[in-house]
């Protein structure tokens, strides 16, 4: 996969650190041609997210030109996967309005089921559009998922394991 380095996901240009400070699940398709990240606060901290928000979120979901994947799919995918490791929660994700060519800022979250909450115009690219799924969305990736590879995944992640898709 090209280094992620352009994305808006890093804290400063060219730092190692990819997202916020917290707990993070990064997953890339085997062709190296998408990237996922979930984020949650670290849980032995109880720090809370600024927005108020409370669950996983999507720090970064990046899928290049070539890439044969559905992003709707690739998207149900990395939250079902999500939710096996750490658990049932709703996610959220903010879009940035103006660094997309979408005319329709979020399209694949909505495919996927997440639904758009609001605007924030205030930020440091610009304006961000603010998508979530609930909780009901992610159990349905999860259980998509579970049937989807029955047999093949563990129950749940245990931190040592390795699950092959």
């Amino acid at each position: 996969m090209d280094n992620p380095t352009p994305h808006y996901s890093r804290q400063k240009p060219g730092t190692r650190e990819l997202g916020p400070p917290g707990e993070k699940l990064v997953f890339v398709t085997l062709d190296g041609q998408a990237l996922w990240g979930s984020h949650r606060p670290a849980p032995w901290t109880l720090a809370t997210r600024a927005d108020g928000f409370i669950g996983h979120s999507c720090f970064v979901f990046r899928r290049f030109p070539d890439s044969t994947e559905i992003a709707s799919a690739l998207i149900r995918t990395a939250v079902g996967l999500t939710a096996m490791i750490w658990g049932d929660a709703p996610f959220i994700t903010y879009v940035a309005v103006d660094h997309i060519e979408s005319s329709n800022p979020g399209y694949c979250y909505k495919i996927a089921g997440f639904t758009h909450k609001s605007f924030n115009k205030k930020t440091k690219l610009g304006k961000m559009a603010r998508l979530e799924m609930e909780l009901k969305g992610v159990k349905s990736c999860r259980e998509e998922l579970k049937q989807a590879f029955i047999g093949h995944l563990p129950e749940r992640y245990d931190g040592v394991s390795r699950v092959n898709l």
